[in-house]
């Protein structure tokens, strides 16, 4: 059964994750995602979810990241995708340090905060949730954090479709669309 969820604590830690995120640089180019990876990892390892880091270009930090909580297997498993990587900053447009992740009005300010850490960090939430409330799923519940989505994609989904799609057998598949993924 689930226990009552503090809504406002949800809330507040989803910001704070949000911000942390937004400043971890991964502009692409140059494209390492390490740092990035590695918070995933960590926010995933501290509540116990299953990970697994898969370095397709070590050398340059190219690495996805796959967390996936067990269902029953009654269903194909539900798939949250988003990219690590984001454009280049050019500083001279921004009113704020756009890898701070400023909260301002309340709106949050930075690169990433609308493509795509935001949707990260609502999947991260999503698997964290999902963990501490001891939810029975039917399915598989996979959260996959890819790099390289700014420069095609070839190291990261496309990788993973090359190389583990058969692992993952997603039913569904949620995330911004687009040609890198």
């Amino acid at each position: 059964m689930c226990q009552q969820i503090d809504w406002r604590a949800v809330e507040d830690e989803t910001v704070g994750l949000l911000q942390e995120y937004i400043a971890v640089d991964t502009c692409n180019p140059p494209g390492d995602v390490s740092a990035a990876a590695l918070f995933l990892r960590d926010r995933l390892q501290q509540v116990g979810v299953p990970w697994k880091l898969y370095w397709t270009k070590k050398e340059t930090g190219r690495v996805n990241v796959l967390a996936r909580l067990t269902g029953s297997g009654k269903n194909r498993p539900l798939m949250m995708l988003h990219h690590m990587d984001t454009v280049p900053v050019d500083r001279s447009g921004w009113t704020v340090d756009p890898l701070a992740g400023v909260k301002k009005e309340g709106f949050i300010y930075g690169r990433g905060a609308l493509d795509m850490k935001n949707n990260g960090i609502v999947q991260l939430m999503t698997m964290i949730l999902l963990r501490k409330n001891e939810i029975k799923l039917e399915r598989d519940v996979i959260m996959l954090a890819v790099t390289d989505e700014e420069t095609q994609g070839d190291l990261g989904s496309g990788w993973i479709a090359e190389n583990i799609w058969d692992q993952i057998d997603a039913e569904f598949v949620l995330d911004e669309g687009g040609f890198g993924t």
